[in-house]
């Protein structure tokens, strides 16, 4: 029985490397119908690690003498096309499988975590630097041929080694960021993630988009705003203000209390709490000391005239 045409074909009951080489096989099939880009953006979304797999899958395959493109003197029938693609797939998530072991300790995961009110610098085996933010998750994960970090939450300033045969990648939810050799800032935040350029370049781009020829680069000194669902937005931001917190400090320009009490309560387990919504649109300029909430509300109240009454490890703020 021939198997089911690749198309519809589902790489259920395989590991995600498996799966990849799959996916990069019915990408690269003559047969490819218009849904199955659709369909491979739909599993890079919700599955764990996949573009990375997938990227490691496609540089394997492309070392295989079988994926050269061969002249055919007349076209193979259909169902043997799908047959030796699904093959050929097989074959290459063998070969991922195998090369796994190789490296092994490339591809395993070193998983780097920071607390509220902790911050961590922390030096990588190609020497580079990163430098996690409070309340921070990321992996770190090396092969030959790239540099890989999954940024799960949180926020980083990443200062990477040159090295222009391995790209160092940062990926959050929904985008990814190249970088050769430079220094830049990632922040991932629930509904936006941030990248900002200090030195060098970098591409940003939505990891759904990898058939796209070019991401968005951005130039020293940029900033890049991705919320869901819309454009990037591109400002210049005063690098000092944006990285203050590696002094422990924070810096408010024109926000409102409420936007600035979410921002300090990532800085520690002491929540600031406000009720009323004419209080949470008063303004809040001025630099301020991550982690000391206390003394922040109590700046607050003194300026507007607000009490402040704390309870279980909550401070509230009222009129």
């Amino acid at each position: 029985m021939l198997p089911e045409p690749i198309e519809r074909w589902r790489p259920r009951a395989l590991g995600t490397a498996a799966e990849a080489a799959v996916w990069m096989a019915r990408l690269k099939s003559d047969n490819r119908l218009p849904e199955t880009e659709a369909a491979f953006r739909r599993w890079l979304e919700v599955t764990p690690d996949a573009q990375y797999l997938f990227d490691e899958a496609t540089d394997v395959w492309e070392m295989l003498p079988s994926a050269m493109p061969a002249r055919r003197s007349r076209p193979v029938l259909p169902a043997i096309s799908r047959r030796m693609t699904l093959a050929g797939a097989m074959a290459a998530a063998i070969v991922v499988a195998v090369g796994g072991g190789i490296y092994a300790v490339n591809l395993r995961p070193v998983v780097y975590e920071t607390q509220k009110g902790e911050q961590r610098s922390v030096s990588l085996t190609d020497t580079s630097k990163v430098t996690l933010n409070t309340d921070t998750k990321l992996s770190v994960r090396y092969s030959h041929n790239r540099r890989y970090v999954q940024l799960e939450r949180g926020e980083a300033v990443f200062q990477v080694a040159h090295d222009s045969s391995r790209p160092f990648v940062v990926e959050t939810r929904n985008q990814r960021v190249t970088a050769l050799g430079t220094v830049f800032l990632v922040r991932s935040d629930p509904t936006e993630m941030q990248v900002a350029l200090f030195s060098g370049e970098v591409e940003l781009r939505a990891k759904q988009n990898v058939s796209t020829a070019n991401g968005m680069i951005l130039k020293p000194g940029e900033r890049a705003t991705v919320r869901e669902g819309m454009t990037p937005v591109v400002d210049r931001p005063v690098s000092d203000v944006i990285t203050a917190w590696q002094r422990q400090e924070i810096v408010f320009s024109d926000v409102t209390l409420g936007e600035a009490i979410n921002e300090l309560n990532r800085y520690s387990r002491q929540q600031i709490v406000i009720t009323d919504s004419s209080i949470a649109s008063l303004k809040v300029a001025g630099v301020f000391q991550t982690g000391d909430s206390a003394a922040f509300a109590s700046n607050m109240a003194r300026i507007y005239g607000l009490k402040v009454r704390q309870s279980d490890g909550v401070i509230v703020l009222t009129r």
